[in-house]
């Protein structure tokens, strides 16, 4: 239902004294949406369709998957809309999702993991493999040091991160003999070695047993161990995003009040670097958006772009924690405590006319409807708006 107007209405202003706007500006706007024609249409209801008690909710780029968290499950939510359980979760802190190529990953600082095509759950977290036990055997190798890592391959083909060296000298020749080989989820264990004084490991076998024997030559010694000193995803990530390939996940330090941001390896999701593969921010991340130009970080105090370049200061106030933001278009739209901002070309665009609680979390979408976008911001009631009315009428 379209309520009659005598011109064009501009919208909402509720930062400036209603004596002083005239009649072209609300300063109320209740469950209505002002369209860009200038006319105001009643906004549709909804209906309750999914009872659960959800703390979360993410689509696919390609709108095809849809998963919520609710009622202590990660379900995937079938086309009749009802709830198929894919795995527990043991917290009910909201969810951060982010998308890389077909795959899904999710945590909340306790549970994580990722979501493939076919709704299937793996672990996001591959932990290495315990050290293996190396001594010296009968053969013909050189005499000098030599080193043993392993590996296990998971079931959908990602090769986790590598144990720590197991080492031997030689000080005549002999061979290898390696024991207390850890076997991974697909009852194997691949088996690199570092030869007579080399620093480079390079796989000698993957073996379904416990005990493995080496007396070849080097030059039999496969492909190189590019994994030796990769991490997992750092246990209690907070916030993640996919952006360029890799996926971010924060860290906040709470003693020394800032956030260690890690990024994975190119397309390797499971591969973290934590001695170099990193930034730092002041404060609490509470949110990261990917634009083609920067990711976009949000902290409890500033927002920044981040680029391998520089870490650029957009605006001296934080955002809502959450997933406070939208694409639409080439632009992102972010939600923050000071109301609805846009990135590139970082603009405040509602702080000189709207002014409302920033609510304590935020989930946001771009919506098409009747020919119209429009940013929707779902809030969780609570905060103090920063910009209340500016003027007061004499």
């Amino acid at each position: 239902m379209a309520f009659p107007v005598t011109s064009q209405l501009k919208g909402l202003n509720n930062t400036t004294d209603p004596v002083k706007l005239g009649l072209k500006w609300l300063t109320r706007a209740d469950n209505v949406n002002v369209m860009a024609t200038g006319g105001v249409h009643r906004r549709e209801g909804h209906q309750r369709v999914i009872g659960a008690a959800m703390t979360g909710a993410f689509n696919s780029a390609d709108l095809t998957r849809l998963y919520v968290a609710a009622d202590d499950y990660l379900c995937v939510v079938a086309p009749d809309l009802s709830l198929v359980p894919l795995c527990p979760l043991t917290s009910r802190t909201p969810l951060q999702w982010a998308q890389l190529n077909d795959h899904i990953y999710f945590t909340n600082g306790s549970d994580s993991g990722v979501i493939d095509v076919d709704h299937t759950v793996m672990p996001w977290a591959l932990s290495a493999p315990a050290t293996p036990t190396l001594a010296a055997g009968p053969g013909s190798l050189p005499p000098g040091q030599y080193q043993v890592r392993l590996t296990h391959v998971w079931p959908d083909g990602r090769e986790g991160c590598a144990s720590d060296a197991a080492a031997v000298f030689l000080t005549q020749p002999g061979g290898l003999f390696v024991s207390d080989i850890a076997l991974g989820p697909t009852g194997s264990a691949r088996i690199y070695i570092a030869p007579a004084d080399s620093t480079v490991y390079q796989l000698a076998a993957e073996v379904a047993s416990n005990t493995y024997s080496w007396d070849s030559s080097p030059d039999a010694l496969g492909a190189e161990l590019t994994n030796a000193f990769m991490d997992a995803v750092p246990f209690g990530a907070e916030v993640i995003a996919a952006w360029r390939g890799r996926v971010y996940a924060s860290l906040y330090l709470p003693t020394e009040d800032q956030t260690a941001i890690f990024f994975s390896e190119p397309l390797a999701a499971h591969l973290f670097n934590y001695a170099e593969s990193f930034i730092s921010v002041p404060g609490r991340v509470l949110a990261m958006a990917p634009h083609d130009e920067a990711l976009v970080i949000g902290t409890d105090r500033k927002v920044y772009a981040y680029t391998p370049a520089a870490l650029k200061t957009l605006a001296d106030y934080g955002v809502v924690p959450g997933m406070p933001w939208a694409v639409d278009g080439k632009r992102l739209l972010i939600w923050t405590l000071r109301g609805l901002c846009q990135f590139p070309d970082f603009t405040n665009l509602t702080s000189e006319r709207v002014s409302v609680a920033p609510g304590t979390a935020a989930g946001a979408a771009v919506v098409e409807q009747d020919g119209q976008a429009r940013f929707v911001a779902s809030l969780h009631a609570g905060g103090i708006a920063f910009n209340p009315r500016k003027e007061v009428s004499p």
